[in-house]
């Protein structure tokens, strides 16, 4: 019948577009904020298809995609918890959906070290502070028994400016997202943050004219 070449249609368009709202990035899906302005049909799809990409695979009802949308006006860093161990996060970007990440932790030492999924490679190297690709320390200013580790609320750094700051905000200041965040390692000695690999290194560790064992240090 007409009506039911129509709802085939309607539904066909509504999961073709809604899929263009979804992405992967990497572990996790990211269901992009231009979904927040579609029709409820489209953007509750494209929330649907983000939880279920995750790894909540059944039991998303109507009640968890009514909250979801919501978090779309929330703000950043705002979690809700969904079945399957499955963690929806409000980013810059839109909403972020991935398993709750646990706590890891590593020694810090030259050579590779395995973390989180990642190794973190760290070796005596001439200094070359024009590769942005790495970060360049001075090895003997490492206090003794440092860690690689997960970023932790009340972290502090040395900025170069002088300042102690919390991480929280010094990431702000870069504009790096919560949910990227979560996936970053830092080189710390208690709260204090020496390093946080792939952005930036505490001025502690600078390398200046006295320095001695320069360390470049790189994600593999």
């Amino acid at each position: 019948s007409a009506s039911a070449r129509y709802f085939k249609l309607s539904h066909s368009f509504i999961e073709r577009n809604s899929q263009k709202f979804v992405k992967k990035i990497g572990a996790k899906v990211l269901v992009e904020n231009a979904a927040k302005n579609e029709c409820d049909s489209l953007k509750y799809r494209a929330l649907a298809l983000g939880a279920r990409l995750a790894g909540a695979t059944k039991d998303i009802e109507t009640r968890h995609l009514d909250i979801l949308s919501n978090l779309f006006d929330m703000p950043v860093g705002k979690q809700i918890s969904l079945p399957f161990g499955v963690v929806a996060t409000k980013s810059y970007d839109g909403i972020v959906f991935g398993e709750k990440e646990q706590g890891q932790e590593a020694p810090f030492a030259l050579g590779e070290t395995p973390f989180a999924g990642k190794t973190i490679c760290a070796s005596l190297e001439p200094a070359n502070l024009r590769d942005k690709s790495a970060l360049w320390i001075d090895l003997d200013k490492v206090p003794t028994a440092s860690i690689w580790r997960n970023i932790k609320r009340g972290d502090k750094m040395l900025t170069f400016g002088g300042n102690k700051k919390l991480v929280s905000d010094f990431l702000t200041d870069k504009k790096i997202d919560r949910t990227m965040r979560e996936q970053l390692a830092v080189l710390a000695y208690g709260s204090e943050v020496f390093a946080i690999l792939g952005v930036d290194i505490s001025a502690k560790l600078k390398i200046d004219e006295s320095t001695k064992n320069v360390v470049k240090i790189w994600i593999k």
